[in-house]
């Protein structure tokens, strides 16, 4: 049977866009006034043809010309309103031949269908498209793929304006979907959700109404809060990684002194990092307080992708203030992210960056949280003193002919990262740490000079800055005397042939990577988040002139453009009036010099809003 072509329909005004078959389709173009007779007032409708249901099964049978098909598709995407409406109750009651997928023909007429723009047409068309497509999935389960992938296209963003309807509209026909699939839908949806992810250079304005609408998705979609929570922290974690302190700094510069816009970027890492601390608030809390029950299934999701996300990515700078946040909620969460970060350490099989990382989180944490109580911190101290001076035993059998100049990083990388740690935590909180005699007692009783005296030498690898503040500090208050351990250190710098001590070429010893996760807060939306429960630094800042001095020769240019993280002194730098500029975790580079270690903290003691600028 040969395929039927269709002819053109023609009105009193002039040819009407659109086609019959031969066989008479009555009233294809029905109206109360036809285009051009004058009135133009009355709405306008088009109902379907009588005999929809026929053709429909011409295209099922492939008998009916492609170009004809075009021509139907081409009007339904001109259909608004109540013709719209009309049409999908035709198709719906001829949906069984939609369904029936016995040709090429028709199922790129059901693909076109589903290209349909009805998401910002009102209730009417949202509910007749919602009940086709529901019927249409249940008919051939087939077209679940397409259905849900161009649904998951509409939650980009277009017309700020209408945004809110197709996003509510879009919504509800998902769940729809989902009460005739709820397996295949899933399923789809969990897939789709990270295949369509927006990239990250796309404006800022269309990424975060996808991240809002997928944060809304895992509140319907059965068992996809963890996906969706890996995939939402992968995607953050990826964003934050591109955006270094310098760049934030610059794009913020820009804006104040310049006049221009935000950085797209930043604006996005922002609004991004606004929608956890959100999400985080009204999945833990009712009615304002904090619920333990309703909190235990998101604290969960958060832990497991700390140790499988946001730990291994080095010198992130945002987005681990997500667990600041949730652990300020309840001493709960804060034991147990300590608790996850000591495992993490203490566990030998774990890769030893990511034992020196866990460390480093460890006394960033215990240091900035200001609901970190004296106690905790004293509990931790003890535990990694005691972990540190076991260690020393443990190695001091096996060390053979090793001296004070053997410093191997590759193998005792852990050791020295619970030495910065203990100098670092007790160089930040040594007001509370020492305020009562049987705090002192405590201190001294973790045998800190025993640890610095050692044959790894603890000092030489440690952060100059620590290290310095350490000395001035622990001196003060006869827990550790430092000071001719570190001249002798300054002494052995330079390249011995045959020394077992690992310098570079240039005589700088090799450093631990300077790294504090809870570094300043730089982005200005979501301070508020912040602000609350950090700690800025409000001791002295100890530095030694002379080792600046003999820096400045062969680093002068490198540091005046390095931020740094530690306990120190900012090297002078240009714009030194920019609160925000100073604070950093030696930027995205990992160098071993001193130089490196000019300081964050410095931005701590200036006057405005210390230590979140």
């Amino acid at each position: 049977m040969g395929k039927r072509k269709l002819e053109t329909v023609t009105g009193g005004g002039g040819d009407v866009s659109t086609t019959t078959p031969v066989k008479k389709l009555a009233g294809i173009l029905k109206t109360e006034k036809t285009p051009g007779s004058g009135n133009n007032n009355k709405s306008v409708t088009f109902p379907p043809p009588e005999e929809l249901g026929q053709t429909l099964k011409l295209v099922a049978q492939g008998q009916f010309d492609e170009g004809d098909v075009s021509v139907v598709i081409g009007l339904l995407e001109s259909l608004r309103g109540p013709s719209l409406v009309m049409w999908l109750e035709e198709l719906q009651a001829n949906i069984t031949v939609l369904g029936s997928h016995k040709s090429e023909q028709m199922e790129g007429l059901v693909m076109e269908l589903l290209k349909l723009r009805w998401a910002d047409q009102g209730k009417a068309v949202a509910v007749a498209y919602k009940s086709f497509l529901v019927n249409l999935v249940s008919a051939n389960t087939r077209y679940t793929r397409a259905a849900v992938q161009s649904l998951i296209g509409n939650f980009k963003g277009g017309v700020k304006e209408s945004d809110s309807d197709v996003f509510r509209n879009t919504h509800e026909v998902l769940k729809g979907l989902l009460t005739v699939s709820p397996v295949g839908a899933r399923d789809e949806i969990l897939q789709q959700i990270n295949l369509k992810f927006p990239f990250y250079k796309m404006p800022a304005y269309r990424q975060v109404c996808y991240i809002s609408a997928v944060v809304e998705m895992s509140g319907y979609v059965a068992d996809s809060r963890e996906r969706v929570l890996c995939l939402l922290m992968e995607r953050l974690v990826k964003l934050d990684a591109h955006l270094s302190r310098e760049l934030i700094d610059e794009a913020y510069r820009a804006r104040d002194y310049e006049g221009v816009e935000l950085n797209n970027q930043v604006l996005a890492l922002d609004l991004f990092m606004k929608l956890m601390f959100t999400y985080i608030y009204g999945e833990t809390h009712v009615l304002e307080e904090y619920n333990h029950d309703k909190a235990a299934p998101v604290v969960d999701c958060f832990m497991k992708i700390f140790s499988t996300h946001v730990l291994p990515t080095f010198n992130i700078v945002h987005t681990q203030f997500i667990y600041l946040y949730l652990s300020s909620m309840s001493p709960t969460v804060c034991s147990r992210f300590l608790l996850e970060n000591w495992r993490i350490f203490s566990n030998p099989n774990t890769p030893s960056i990511l034992r020196q990382t866990a460390m480093s989180y460890i006394a960033s944490f215990l240091s900035r949280a200001t609901f970190a109580s004296v106690s905790l911190v004293m509990t931790y101290l003890d535990r990694i003193s005691s972990w540190a001076l076991t260690y020393i035993r443990t190695r001091e059998t096996q060390a053979g002919g090793f001296d004070f100049m053997y410093t191997d990083l590759n193998h005792h990388g852990p050791f020295y990262s619970a030495c910065q740690a203990i100098f670092y935590v007790f160089a930040f909180r040594h007001t509370e740490l020492t305020a009562t005699e049987a705090r002192m007692k405590t201190l001294q009783g973790m045998s800190w000079q025993s640890l610095i005296t050692s044959h790894l030498n603890p000092l030489r690898v440690c952060l100059p800055g620590v290290v310095r503040n350490f000395s001035s500090i622990s001196r003060g208050y006869q827990l550790a005397y430092c000071n001719s351990i570190t001249q002798r250190n300054s002494r052995i710098n330079l390249p011995v042939v045959g020394s077992l001590s690992q310098a570079s070429s240039k005589g700088k010893p090799l450093l631990l990577d300077c790294f504090f996760p809870f570094d300043p807060y730089m982005l200005e939306e979501t301070k508020e988040f912040v602000e609350g429960i950090y700690r800025p630094y409000t001791g002295e800042i100890i530095y030694d002139s002379d080792e600046e001095e003999e820096s400045d020769d062969d680093s002068e240019e490198e540091a005046d453009d390095t931020l740094d993280s530690g306990l120190g002194k900012r090297k002078k730098r240009e714009r030194t009036d920019s609160y925000r500029s100073s604070v950093s975790s030696c930027g995205r580079m990992k160098r071993d010099s001193v130089g490196c270690l000019n300081d964050l903290l410095m931005q701590d003691l200036q006057p405005a809003t210390p230590g979140f600028n």
